[in-house]
């Protein structure tokens, strides 16, 4: 057998025992990755009597802030707000997280309100400006959203996240008001964080 004949052997061999590492190490790399949504994402429930979020590493919970008009405020109340969010970020030590979020204008009570009154309606002139009024809700809580403010809160457990809410509910006055969500609307926050470009319904 020739020299090149025994090079072009030994290289194949050696191309051979490479693909084969490649191949290994690509089905070690694909089964170290996660399967399942549920085991990337560290939420695993809602406590249905604490209304907190039930985490891989403890729990979570989440602070609506009232949001105000800073255009309309003078210098003073500018100073007033400033000095009261720096002296929150001061007291609470824990991890936090901010949150902005669009939500969709809720007019739906409203409309139903409005569809009642259309129905009994007998004054033709009176029907026109309660459809024209009810085409206005429905024109809003399909185009137009309200800016919202939330803050998430992360502790080891429940023990913690009660005298944090406590906490931060103590802290809250007119400056810096925060207020208790309902589970829903966690859940719509939740399900908003997991898929960015998704509409909130």
């Amino acid at each position: 057998m020739s020299k090149g004949n025994k090079d072009d052997k030994r290289i194949k061999k050696e191309e051979k025992a490479f693909l084969k590492a490649e191949k290994k190490k690509k089905r070690k790399v694909e089964k170290n990755i996660a399967k399942l949504v549920s085991d990337l994402i560290p939420i695993l429930d809602i406590n249905v009597e604490s209304e907190s979020i039930v985490t891989n590493y403890g729990c979570m919970d989440i602070f609506q802030i009232s949001s105000k008009d800073i255009y309309s405020l003078n210098e003073d109340e500018s100073n007033a707000h400033i000095a009261t969010f720096a002296r929150f970020l001061r007291t609470y030590q824990s991890p936090i997280k901010f949150i902005f979020m669009n939500f969709p204008i809720e007019t739906t009570t409203q409309q139903e309100f409005l569809i009642k009154q259309i129905k009994k309606c007998k004054n033709e002139t009176y029907e026109v400006l309660l459809r024209e009024k009810l085409g206005q809700l429905m024109y809003l809580e399909r185009d137009k959203t309200n800016k919202e403010f939330f803050m998430a809160i992360y502790v080891d457990n429940e023990k913690q996240r009660y005298e944090k809410e406590h906490m931060i509910l103590r802290i809250s006055d007119k400056f810096l008001e925060f207020k208790k969500i309902s589970p829903a609307k966690k859940k719509k926050i939740l399900f908003k964080l997991g898929n960015q470009n998704t509409k909130i319904i």
